[in-house]
């Protein structure tokens, strides 16, 4: 993007440039290519990668207010709580507020003809227009205006992209301004402006206001290298999933145990032979069991299960121990499947399949 916006600025400057840029790509992609080959070609080659569109376009940009209504993470924010409320998507792909204040700043510094500042306001201009999406939308009204992402909405892989984490090299660009156009002040010793520049700035103070949910990892797991072996392949209860809260706290406590097993699920990207996309491993005979013994759908089979985890090459079975009835009736499923009456380590139920 910036190697496009100076070759718009100085095109005569082009030509000049080229047996360089050249040069530079050449060895960079080059080397990439050696270390990254493997990856590479299961990103665009391999049997598990995606076969469908990972995020819905029309949903993956940026809501234009966001550049003048703060989120609840900015501490300074009076009286635009109701409209951070009808923003597009969650606090956590809101991070395009500027404000009017630093947007002042950015036009002062963008007049003072310093060409450095207004490249780099280029730049972050057009990131700005792409991070918006395919569509203008507006306290979370999509008004149907075409914006210039709908461009490259079918470029292989670059489609794949989410539009508004564009966000965070708008506000690097915005960053970089500022620090141009406060070091141009202080070279020419205007206290006064230094002043407001500062005042503006305070409108981006953080209100430590993010939202974190402890995870509680139970005492077996640092310890689980005693019980378990390295190429042992684990399925838990609770399972892997891409849920928003609790749903990754399974691979936690896989890290917590040094990564002293293998597991059979996760929260990943990818596809298999029945699903063109997924986003964590699909639920099987064995966790559909498990939501049955919980009340949450039909009865499985026991066997079925069995077969299932085999097939997928699982040789023990974790049941976190919860003091409650659905963790009853998931251990009573677990012995049923496994054949093992369990054995209980610290807080966690351990079942291992007979060979």
């Amino acid at each position: 993007m910036t190697a496009a916006v100076l070759a718009t600025r100085w095109p005569g400057a082009v030509a000049a440039r080229l047996p360089g840029l050249a040069k530079a790509a050449l060895a960079c992609s080059g080397t990439y290519v050696l270390l990254c080959a493997y990856p590479l070609y299961e990103l665009l080659a391999g049997g598990a990668r995606p076969q469908a569109r990972i995020r819905d376009p029309a949903t993956s940009g940026a809501d234009a207010a966001n550049l003048v209504v703060p989120t609840p993470l900015t501490a300074l924010r009076p009286g635009t709580d109701a409209a951070a409320a009808q923003l597009r998507a969650h606090p956590g792909e809101q991070g395009g507020y500027v404000g009017l204040l630093v947007l002042a700043v950015l036009a002062a510094a963008v007049l003072v003809r310093t060409t450095t500042a207004r490249t780099v306001a280029t730049v972050g201009l057009v990131l700005f227009l792409l991070s918006l999406g395919t569509t203008l939308v507006v306290l979370g009204r999509d008004t149907g205006v075409p914006m210039p992402w709908a461009l490259v909405d079918h470029v292989p892989l670059v489609a794949q992209a989410e539009p508004v984490r564009l966000q965070v090299f708008v506000a690097l660009c915005v960053a970089v301004v500022l620090a141009l156009w406060l070091d141009r002040l202080l070279a020419h010793g205007r206290t006064a402006a230094v002043g407001a520049t500062l005042v503006a700035l305070a409108t981006w103070v953080p209100a430590d206001g993010q939202v974190a949910t402890p995870v509680t990892v139970p005492a077996f797991f640092p310890q689980a290298a005693q019980q378990l072996r390295p190429d042992d392949v684990v399925e838990t209860v609770p399972r892997a999933s891409g849920a928003w809260l609790g749903g990754a706290d399974p691979l936690i406590w896989q890290v917590a145990s040094g990564m002293a097993y293998r597991m059979s699920g996760g929260y990943f990207i990818g596809s298999d032979a029945q699903h063109s996309l997924l986003l964590e491993a699909p639920v099987g005979e064995f966790q559909r069991g498990v939501a049955a013994a919980a009340g949450e759908g039909p009865p499985a089979d026991p066997r079925a299960a069995e077969r299932e985890l085999r097939a997928d090459g699982v040789t023990v079975v974790l049941v976190v121990a919860q003091p409650s009835p659905d963790r009853r009736a998931a251990l009573t499923w677990t012995r049923q499947v496994t054949g093992s009456p369990g054995r209980l380590v610290d807080d966690v139920w351990v079942f291992r399949l007979s060979p």
